[in-house]
């Protein structure tokens, strides 16, 4: 009566957020592992100087997030008629997902969402990296001839690098997780 009273139309859609706060805080645990070995070689040829060095050096890393939701199985928990066999209650509509452990949701209830329901709609997201680099340098100096003020230097260097990144996210990451 509130929105026809208001002389405004009743809205086909209400827009509604909750951060559903029940499924615990979002926790983030991460690994990380880093390697690197580095060889070089100096040598001098009279007043010139070399120095020629490689490496190479890995990172890994992992992250385990928690307190986050499934997508999909919220939805289904949403999605409610009434329970034939238990009148006065309300199950999920969708029979694959009840026989999956799909529990009803009550945004709104005082009870708040049970243990059950939490458990249907919980989910992990994993994250795990890596980044590995391949380098070169290469460098040379001395001196290119002596003027009146001392000798004038010469240096030239060069520096190669290759890197590589790879990143996965765990299935339900990439498609249903909120």
């Amino acid at each position: 009566d509130t929105w026809r009273n208001s002389g405004k139309a009743v809205p086909a859609q209400i827009n509604y957020n909750r951060r559903l706060s029940e499924l615990g805080p979002r926790r983030y645990e991460q690994q990380r592992e880093s390697w690197r070995m580095l060889a070089g070689i100096e040598s001098n040829w009279g007043q010139w100087h070399n120095d020629l060095s490689a490496q190479i050096s890995r990172s890994d890393f992992s992250q385990i997030s928690t307190g986050h939701y499934n997508t999909a199985n919220l939805g289904y928990s949403l999605k409610l008629e009434a329970d034939p066999t238990n009148i006065g209650q309300f199950r999920c509509i969708s029979e694959t997902a009840r026989n999956l452990g799909c529990q009803p949701i009550d945004v709104f209830g005082a009870q708040g969402i049970s243990r059950e329901a939490l458990d249907f709609i919980r989910a992990e997201q994993t994250t795990d990296a890596s980044l590995t680099m391949h380098e070169v340098q290469w460098q040379l100096n001395g001196p290119l001839f002596t003027l009146p003020a001392g000798d004038l230097n010469f240096l030239m260097g060069a520096d190669w690098r290759k890197e590589h990144i790879e990143s996965s996210v765990d299935a339900l990451t990439q498609t249903e997780i909120g």
